[in-house]
């Protein structure tokens, strides 16, 4: 699994974040720092969308498959906004 990029930049809670990536076709659960959301479209292995939950912050975004060890972070971070 690995985060390459993400879209939009900045986004509110709610809104739609695509994710670009390899290994992704295995995502469960994603994270907008420590807040967690189950509301992802799996388009492929390289792009998913998750919505951003409310509780999330600035921070960076984290991918988590069947178990622990199958995850990945994102390098930057996120603006979460009002």
């Amino acid at each position: 699994m690995r985060i390459i990029n993400f879209s939009p930049k900045s986004a509110r809670k709610d809104e739609q974040v695509t994710i670009g990536g390899e290994g992704l076709l295995g995502t469960k659960i994603v994270y907008f720092n420590n807040a967690s959301t189950r509301e992802i479209s799996i388009k492929s292995d390289y792009i998913i969308h998750a919505k951003v939950p409310h509780g999330a912050s600035t921070g960076k975004i984290r991918v988590v498959g069947n178990n622990e060890q199958e995850q990945a972070t994102s390098e930057t971070i996120i603006t979460i906004r009002d």
